[in-house]
């Protein structure tokens, strides 16, 4: 698929794609409270960017370190 192909990427598009790499954990719903938009809007949208190839492959991996303390 070519970028010609592609619909123009919105303010709140590049808005739900900065707060997917962020904070990939959040569900559509605390997205669409935050973008001030409907949670049916948030999963279409999130579809069609997924679809179109815009967001592929994103994974959360909780990679916090893990410290034992010791005396």
């Amino acid at each position: 698929m070519s970028t010609e192909d592609h619909e123009p990427i919105s303010e709140k598009d590049r808005q739900l794609i900065q707060m997917i790499i962020n904070q990939p954990a959040l569900a559509n719903a605390q997205i669409a409270r935050l973008l001030d938009v409907s949670r049916q809007a948030v999963s279409e949208r999130r579809k069609k960017l997924e679809d179109e190839g815009i967001i592929q492959n994103y994974v959360f991996w909780n990679i916090v370190p893990r410290l034992e303390l010791t005396k």
